[in-house]
């Protein structure tokens, strides 16, 4: 943990947030799945195919096709929603793991910070949360983050910075890694793409380990130019080793 002060005035510690936090918010706030069009083939076999609705609204006396596009429409407008509700769970979930208050102008277990929170929304009927873990978020957000400054201060350094493309490819481009002259990033891009689909941390989570370093806070300590280079190493001989193979097979095939 670091510990900072704050403009508030409060000391805090700030933990970094673990890097599959996310997984907490999908349970929390699920988002509506679309719906999908049912098909039958011939053989009576039904499918859910994907349902990408029409740029105008269909005739109200195809009454399938109207029902469908405004189920879509009613999940969509009710995603947008969600979205907002997990962009304020996200904020409210690393301030709620991340901040460990140390010390400040106000004790959590006082009265006078409640009245002045509850005076500001006295004729709305507001009132701080009993329970123990709504008093506390309630503290935070009302005294201890007083201001863009400090929420920028716990952001900086509660979440995990991730490699990014543009930082492997510079890198790649740093070690000199080349296929037949030309960037190896720029010859396996131009391959067939492939149907898994992820993002740049499960290289990450590969490259910790194979070198060994539990990846948790003790692979993010570890500088991002650091291990976008350790990613472009790892993914350079990868990749080379993939069209060394490739490149083998169709030699024996020309050789029959």
């Amino acid at each position: 943990m670091k510990t900072f002060t704050l403009q508030s005035g409060f000391e805090i510690e700030v933990a970094t947030l673990p890097p599959y936090y996310m997984d907490f918010i999908d349970a929390a706030l699920p988002m509506p799945e679309y719906p999908n069009r049912q098909f039958t083939n011939v053989a009576g076999d039904t499918f859910q195919l994907e349902y990408e609705p029409p740029p105008d609204v269909p005739d109200i006396d195809d009454e399938a096709e109207y029902l469908l596009y405004m189920e879509w429409q009613s999940v969509h407008k009710s995603r947008q929603v969600s979205e907002q509700e997990r962009i304020k769970a996200r904020r409210n979930f690393l301030i709620s793991n991340c901040v460990r208050v140390v010390s400040g102008p106000y004790e959590l277990d006082g009265d006078d910070w409640v009245l002045e929170v509850e005076g500001g929304l006295y004729d709305y009927g507001y009132k701080v949360p009993r329970d123990p873990a709504g008093r506390r978020m309630a503290f935070i957000l009302a005294k201890v983050v007083s201001s863009n400054a400090d929420w920028n201060t716990i952001r900086e350094h509660a979440v995990y910075a991730e490699i990014s493309m543009d930082g492997i490819a510079v890198a790649m481009s740093g070690l000199g890694i080349k296929w037949d002259g030309e960037p190896i990033l720029d010859v396996m891009s131009e391959k067939e793409s492939s149907p898994l689909e992820h993002d740049t941390r499960l290289w990450e989570a590969e490259v910790a380990e194979a070198v060994g370093i539990p990846f948790d806070n003790r692979w993010y300590d570890i500088p991002i130019m650091a291990r976008e280079m350790m990613v472009a190493a790892h993914l350079g001989r990868r990749w080379a080793d993939s069209l060394l193979e490739e490149q083998a097979v169709q030699e024996a095939r020309r050789g029959k």
